[in-house]
């Protein structure tokens, strides 16, 4: 069973990422997320999956969440 810990979603999230399984990724990054709202690294994979499928609204919505909890990450601001 995976334990609830947000780097156990995370790294389950990135081998859906891997095998580009879109919509499972970004479901387990939401999972990620909300058990660790404030790290702005999984609000910025969450936008790099949802650029995957150009649900744009969305994507830019993790970007400046990623944004606003990591200002110093230069990646999300090239993402957005």
């Amino acid at each position: 069973m995976l334990s609830k810990l947000p780097i156990n979603y995370y790294e389950l999230a990135e081998k859906f990422r891997e095998q580009q399984q879109w919509y499972k990724s970004i479901t387990t990054y939401r999972q990620t997320i909300k058990l660790n709202p404030t790290f702005s690294w999984y609000y910025y994979k969450l936008g790099q999956a949802l650029t995957q499928l150009q649900n744009w609204e969305e994507t830019i919505t993790a970007d400046q969440q990623a944004i606003k909890l990591n200002s110093d990450f230069s990646w999300s601001y090239h993402h957005l």
